[in-house]
């Protein structure tokens, strides 16, 4: 039985936008069909330098997918060239993702 999962990537600030772009497509390729939920939340400055950078290009991602196949995601997604940091969880079924804005706004 598939269970829906959040993903949240960092992708470096030192690539292209077309990079960016490719790297976006790469991770989510490897996440498989079912995304019901995407949003980039574009370049945004850290509060504490990550790899000795200052800003990465946010996206997130809500997926339903088997959790055997967790595991070899995570350990490609360890291994990804240009993803600075990546927080990959599992989230309730009626769990309802929020946009950027819903999020800045307080609203729901």
């Amino acid at each position: 039985m598939k269970k829906k999962y959040e993903l949240m990537a960092i992708i470096s600030s030192q690539i292209t936008d077309q990079e960016i772009a490719k790297s976006v497509a790469g991770i989510k390729e490897m996440l498989g069909g079912e995304i019901g939920f995407e949003e980039k939340w574009g370049m945004r400055a850290f509060a504490q330098p990550i790899k000795k950078q200052d800003k990465g290009f946010y996206v997130v991602w809500n997926f339903h997918l088997d959790p055997s196949a967790i595991s070899e995601i995570s350990t490609q997604l360890q291994i990804y060239p240009d993803l600075l940091r990546y927080l990959l969880i599992q989230v309730p079924e009626k769990y309802e993702p929020l946009t950027l804005a819903q999020i800045q706004t307080g609203t729901e």
